[in-house]
């Protein structure tokens, strides 16, 4: 590097003793001007700063390894179980039906002043009509309370959890004992015993609505 600086000095140095009087008196005249402006990087680093500089960010990027490693030894990849699988859907459905419980709770005036838990989830159907909706339907149980007499009941109820357009829709209301109003959707996934109010007020399907990811055989399609 110095040697080839050098090399240019004596290039410029001739050019300039090549030039006339005028010339140089203009150039010299010039060169405080071009001196402020010149920015910070057009000077090059010598050639110790630079080895320093390399060093600096070796150093720097080996003190940060152990961290990067550290930070993957304490987070191991760790296998989910089919029991934790099942809990977590469970609790999932727990929220969408309390949430759509709790919809119909604020415009019920049965319930006004009673204290209401959830008690269990019971059957619970997944449909898909189109890409663009999908509609779950519950059945789940809720415990009733009365502060007053602490008097206390669990009543079953049907909720509906729809989405079309990626906007959801919720749908809950009680169900008697052997309520069961028809379900197309439900039943062509052999859900029966899932109850749905004999008032309708949810989607229903169709008699041809099967579930799109349903498996058939090429024997049976025959």
């Amino acid at each position: 590097m110095d040697k080839i600086l050098a090399v240019e000095r004596a290039t410029l140095a001739a050019e300039f003793d090549k030039m006339s009087a005028a010339k140089r008196v203009d150039i010299t005249a010039r060169s405080p001007y071009f001196a402020k402006r010149l920015p910070p990087t057009w000077c090059l680093p010598s050639p110790a700063a630079s080895e320093a500089q390399s060093l600096q960010a070796t150093e720097q990027a080996s003190s940060a390894e152990p961290s990067r490693q550290h930070l993957l030894r304490r987070q191991p990849r760790r296998e989910v179980s089919e029991e934790e699988i099942i809990q977590n859907g469970k609790n999932w459905m727990k929220k969408e039906v309390m949430l759509a419980f709790d919809k119909y709770k604020e415009r019920s005036s049965n319930l006004k002043g009673l204290d209401c838990q959830f008690e269990k989830l019971g059957r619970q159907c997944f449909n898909v009509e189109h890409y663009n909706k999908i509609f779950h339907h519950y059945n789940f149980f809720v415990k009733i309370t009365n502060p007053s007499s602490s008097d206390s009941r669990v009543a079953l109820f049907f909720a509906e959890v729809k989405e079309i357009f990626g906007r959801a829709y919720y749908f809950c209301c009680p169900l008697e004992q052997n309520e069961n109003g028809r379900c197309y959707a439900c039943h062509n996934q052999e859900m029966d015993d899932l109850q749905h109010p004999a008032t309708g007020g949810y989607e229903r399907g169709s008699t041809d609505t099967v579930f799109p990811f349903m498996y058939v055989d090429d024997g049976e399609s025959s």
